[in-house]
This record gives structure tokens, C-alpha cells and sequence, in this order.
């Protein structure tokens, strides 16, 4: 008699800059009832380097990929979560990650946000292209994100302890409509400047489409 083989699910890394945030945004969809179902065809790994600035997470993404042959369950695709905030090295580490990705049959996807995470966040509650100088608050009473949302949608919101999994189950729609609503705005300025120099700017919602589809096998 023939033995079954065990057709194993494809390993999805998703790596991040912010331990409390992303992390704990991310591993909501894990637990969410209504993607459950896609979700259980992969493995999606969320994990934040020792080196957590774009360019580590990058280096890390490229290390994973190039001893990939080496390992009995690889990951089959990468996404680096990131953002502009205080990071010098942006713009190098989207040049990097596009020498790779045309070198590489693996590729290195980026979701990024301009000034940061939050800023994707916020588009759960408010369809808004005001832009940002801070993430976090600050004495300087610099316009930042955070404060914002806590001004105007959600008074204990607190990046450590904020419920992620009923935000994604009640307002993921918004946000992503929201955020297609910003990209269309965006249009022009992209044509003339990098999307890293854009602000406010996201494009999360690339991820999260592919999050809500059970991450379909890329074509090569």
C-alpha cells in the first residue's frame, strides 16, 4: 500500500519595526472568526527582528530567503511591514528590497506607512489625508497620530493594550476603503515622488486583502 503524503501549507513571514502594534494587530486575524477559514490554508508567521529598523528587517527577510534551501519548511512569501517615522535609511532599504526583488525569484513585499503604523489605524475611524509630523505624543504638541485618535475616535486607545481583534471585525472595511479612497488622492504626487516622501501615505491594505484571501499562491 502506497503512503498519503502530507501536503504541508505554505509559510507566510510577515515582518515588523513595533512589538506592540503590528504584532498585536496582525495575530488578531489569527483569532478573528471571519477570516478563520482562509487562514487555516497557511501559516503566517509574525515576527519582529533583533535589528527591527527597515533596513534589518529587510536584511533578515534576505537572509531567510537565501538559506531557504536549507531548511525543511521555508517560507514561501515575505512582507515587511514598515513606516517612516524618525528611520534615516527608508529610501535605501526600498532600493535594496527592489534590487533583490529583480535578482530574486522570491520576492520582498513592502506595507508601509507614512508617518507610521497608527496612521493605518486611524483609517479604521476617519477618512482623512491630514498629515503627520510624530507618531507618538510629545511635549512639543507637534500634530501626531496617536494623540489624534485619542482626541477624536478613541480616548483609551493605548497601542500595548487596545483591542485589535474587535477593531478589525468591526472597521476593517472602512479602513480599507478608506485607504483606497487616500491612494486615489495620492495618484499624482506618486508619479513624481517615491511613496516614502509622501505624507500622510499607506498601502496596508495590499496586506490585509491578501490576509482576507487566505494569501493565494503567487505565480513565478
Amino acid at each position: 500500500m502506497g503512503s498519503k503524503v502530507k501536503q504541508l501549507k505554505p509559510r507566510i513571514l510577515i515582518l515588523v519595526e513595533g512589538i506592540e502594534t503590528e504584532v498585536k494587530y496582525f495575530n488578531a486575524f489569527k483569532k478573528s472568526d471571519k477570516f478563520k477559514r482562509n487562514l487555516d490554508a497557511v501559516n503566517i508567521d509574525i515576527y519582529k527582528p533583533k535589528d527591527h529598523s527597515p533596513k534589518g528587517i529587510a536584511t533578515e527577510a534576505k537572509h531567510k530567503i537565501k538559506f531557504a534551501n536549507n531548511e525543511k519548511y521555508p517560507y514561501q512569501e515575505f512582507w515587511l511591514v514598515l513606516d517612516r517615522d524618525k528611520h534615516s535609511k527608508i529610501a535605501e532599504t526600498f532600493n535594496e528590497v527592489l534590487t533583490h526583488n529583480n535578482n530574486k525569484k522570491i520576492k520582498i513585499h513592502i506595507a508601509f506607512s507614512n508617518i507610521c503604523f497608527e496612521y493605518w489605524i486611524l483609517l479604521h475611524f476617519d477618512q482623512t489625508s491630514r498629515p503627520f509630523n510624530r507618531c507618538d505624543e510629545n511635549k512639543n504638541h507637534e500634530p501626531n497620530v496617536i494623540a489624534y485618535i485619542k482626541k477624536n475616535h478613541e480616548p483609551n486607545y493605548n497601542k500595548s493594550t487596545y483591542n485589535f481583534l474587535q477593531l478589525i471585525e468591526t472597521k476593517l472595511e472602512t479602513a480599507i476603503k478608506n485607504a483606497i479612497w487616500l491612494e486615489k488622492r495620492n495618484e499624482t504626487e506618486l508619479i513624481k515622488s517615491p511613496k516614502h516622501e509622501i505624507n500622510p501615505y499607506t498601502d496596508v491594505h495590499y496586506l490585509i486583502d491578501k490576509i482576507k484571501k487566505g494569501f493565494p499562491r503567487e505565480h513565478t
